[in-house]
């Protein structure tokens, strides 16, 4: 793995200097920085690591299965994104002025005694002793208000009670519509939100976060701050799920229920594609408790936010890593043992950031269908319907099916100028012939519009690739996607006999492995029916807030299917699911051109 990806690198970039200006001007700090992090978090042949990684020598830590050989190296998960936590006031907006800026950028946010301020013998960190004087004058003060104002409250409440036993009730409409406006002021900051993770990047030249790298821990962190400022209870699961709950008084034996998306993006993807359904989640957790609080209710059951590591597949062509653990068939894909592009396994990856790669601790983690009311997700749709209807949300049906397979091809590199066209081995011109293969029977398939059958060829590699040289080996992924899971199959053997056809027939070997399947699954009617109503109740509460007009009753609410496989798709093996959709632009996602107006997040 290259530097940037070592807990050392990673500490340097957070810093905001690049590798060669530390090593040549702060050289013995960071040594110092890194010999003195706690034990369980490094050890002295970690700290030559990181060293090394500097030079580019980086290399994995050591495989270990026991839980002896992960307690001595690693954090524990409680603590792992305490290194990636960055105050908010890093964000701080252009308009500030540019000292205040720069101490942003050096400012962090150390939690318990993990790691410590600079040492008092540094003048910067000690206040004047006019300003200490000036805090115990405040502090006593407010002291002498807060006693005033318990008194002046005391008498408040007794002539609010008094009133209240005159009028027989408390919950005015004006209150009402106090408690309405603070929940839309509330649901609009959730842009800032989604505004904030869309700064955070493992590139410095388009937005990219695959499973356990910084940019994925520093969003991670981030959500981690505002679950707290909502109030719910967080935890990182071992696989890097992290979890905030807010947890029912009334009863502990109710189901709970499911919400949230994926942390994760595509390479150059967009602002909104799972952390949507992140943010959403919990500023909608945030707007039910207030309102709970404010009518003076309990929760009758606990509400479960998951931030899930991983669902795109990027890193080691698995969708559903983090959603598959919760839903407990992480461990029947056998995804530990799989490999990453530099060969790293998933299990290693783990162990790197200080995660339990245990089986147990992997299998603790999965829920049982009598713990899970069910799992409800808010997404883009990264498709245009909602915009043809002019409907800024709708009520997901269904999701199709999905088989990703990758096709290996080989055949006989040779000179470009001597070998005859008749005795070549060509495996670019044979991957091309199966490739239109494909294109040609997916359209052709009988029904294959109505059942939403779609084939992609996404990637695609060739060695030596040279401009001389006859290529000998090539391969390329297959994604097929389908509402009918019969249909879907069939059309998998259809494909895998037509490509080893035209392999026989061009002289070359092909390979085919399947990476990944997973059955289609229909929405529950009961999440169908509430998020239908939900959207109506939101409807009568936007249009007295006089914000931007739309027509929609419960006839005419949209109700769609979704050809993307989303994390519910996944928990659907435990739970039932249910999906709100939020229109985007143009129907574009997986891309910066990615967006959703304010208001439709609102």
């Amino acid at each position: 793995r290259d530097a940037k990806n070592s807990v050392g690198a990673a500490f340097m970039w957070l810093q905001g200097k690049s590798e060669g200006d530390l090593c040549e001007q702060h050289d013995s700090r960071l040594d110092e920085s890194v010999t003195t992090l706690p034990s369980p978090l490094i050890s002295s042949e970690e700290v030559q690591r990181h060293r090394n990684a500097r030079s580019g020598d980086y290399e994995p830590a050591p495989s270990s299965s026991s839980s002896e050989g992960i307690q001595a190296v690693h954090k524990s998960s409680e603590n792992v994104l305490d290194d990636y936590e960055v105050s908010e006031d890093v964000y701080c907006r252009e308009e500030e002025n540019e000292l205040r800026q720069r101490k942003c950028q050096r400012k962090y946010s150390w939690r318990g005694d993990r790691r410590k301020r600079p040492s008092s013998s540094s003048s910067s960190f000690r206040l004047p002793f006019l300003l200490k004087a000036l805090l115990v004058l405040s502090l006593v003060f407010l002291l002498s208000l807060s006693r005033s104002a318990m008194a002046t409250t005391a008498e408040g409440e007794a002539v609010t009670l008094e009133e209240e036993e005159k009028t027989g009730e408390c919950w005015t409409e004006d209150s009402i519509e106090e408690l309405d406006a603070s929940i839309i002021e509330n649901s609009e900051t959730t842009n800032k939100y989604l505004d904030e993770l869309a700064q955070i990047s493992d590139s410095d030249f388009h937005l990219e976060r695959t499973f356990l790298s910084p940019g994925s821990l520093r969003a991670l962190a981030s959500v981690r701050r505002w679950m707290d400022d909502a109030g719910l209870r967080t935890w990182l699961d071992s696989v890097g799920n992290l979890h905030g709950r807010l947890e029912s008084e009334e009863s502990k034996e109710e189901k709970i229920l499911l919400l949230g998306s994926h942390i994760d993006t595509v390479v150059d993807g967009g602002a909104y594609d799972g952390t949507l359904g992140i943010v959403a989640a919990i500023t909608a957790v945030k707007n039910l408790k207030m309102k709970l609080e404010a009518e003076e209710k309990t929760l009758k059951r606990s509400v479960e936010v998951i931030a899930f590591s991983d669902e795109e597949g990027l890193r080691f062509k698995s969708t559903f890593l983090g959603s598959r653990a919760v839903s407990g068939s992480f461990l029947k894909h056998g995804y530990l043992d799989a490999r990453d592009s530099k060969g790293y396994t998933l299990s290693s990856v783990l162990e790197t950031v200080g995660l339990s790669n245990s089986v147990e601790d992997i299998a603790n983690i999965a829920m049982k269908p009598e713990e899970v009311l069910g799992y409800v997700e808010v997404h883009i749709e990264q498709g245009p319907v909602l915009q043809s209807l002019n409907q800024p949300v709708g009520v997901v049906s269904a999701i199709s099916g999905q088989t990703r397979l990758y096709v290996q091809v080989d055949g006989f590199s040779g000179h470009a100028g001597t070998v005859p066209m008749d005795q070549r081995r060509d495996t670019i011109a044979a991957s091309a012939e199966m490739i239109y293969s494909i294109e040609k029977q997916c359209k052709e398939y009988p029904l294959s519009k109505e059942n939403m059958l779609v084939c992609t060829v996404g990637e695609f590699n060739v060695f030596p690739g040279a401009s001389n040289v006859i290529p000998g080996f090539s391969n390329f992924s297959i994604d097929i996607r389908c509402k009918d899971d019969s249909m879907r199959e069939e059309v998998v053997d259809l494909l895998k006999v037509s490509l080893k056809d035209i392999a026989s027939k061009r002289d070359v070997e092909c390979g085919i492995e399947t990476k990944h399947s997973a059955e289609s699954c229909q929405s529950s009617s009961m999440f169908t029916d509430s998020l239908k109503q939900g959207i109506i109740d939101a409807h009568g509460a936007w249009q007295k807030s006089g914000k931007k007009k739309w027509d929609v009753d419960k006839e005419t609410v949209p109700i769609i299917a979704s050809g993307a496989g989303h994390d519910a798709l996944a928990m659907s093996e435990v739970a039932p699911i249910g999906m709100l959709f939020v229109r985007c632009r143009d129907g574009i996602s997986h891309s910066p051109l990615e967006f959703v107006e304010r208001d439709d997040v609102t």
